[in-house]
């Protein structure tokens, strides 16, 4: 399949926290990224991706092989806990 990228969205958005979100018909994953210090935290909105159960449970699995991957080529990655 060919894919195709709209001008100005070749460049990669990063993302430092998401909150995903549900209805009955869709899964909502806001990206964001949270900059500034502790105290007063700033997030910006990058993308906001609305998937259908059935698809984000195959992103959930694509996921988790991506990862297993990555640990086995680079080793483990640490999971901190959220404050």
């Amino acid at each position: 399949m060919k894919i195709r990228v709209p001008n100005g969205r070749e460049t990669p958005q990063y993302s430092n926290l998401s909150i995903i979100d549900s209805k009955f018909e869709e899964i909502i994953l806001n990206l964001a990224y949270v900059e500034g210090d502790e105290i007063a935290p700033i997030a910006a909105l990058v993308a906001k991706i609305a998937l259908h159960p059935r698809n984000a449970k195959r992103l959930c699995r694509a996921l988790d092989d991506a990862l297993n991957a990555y640990e086995k080529k680079y080793g483990q990655i640490e999971d901190k806990p959220i404050h």
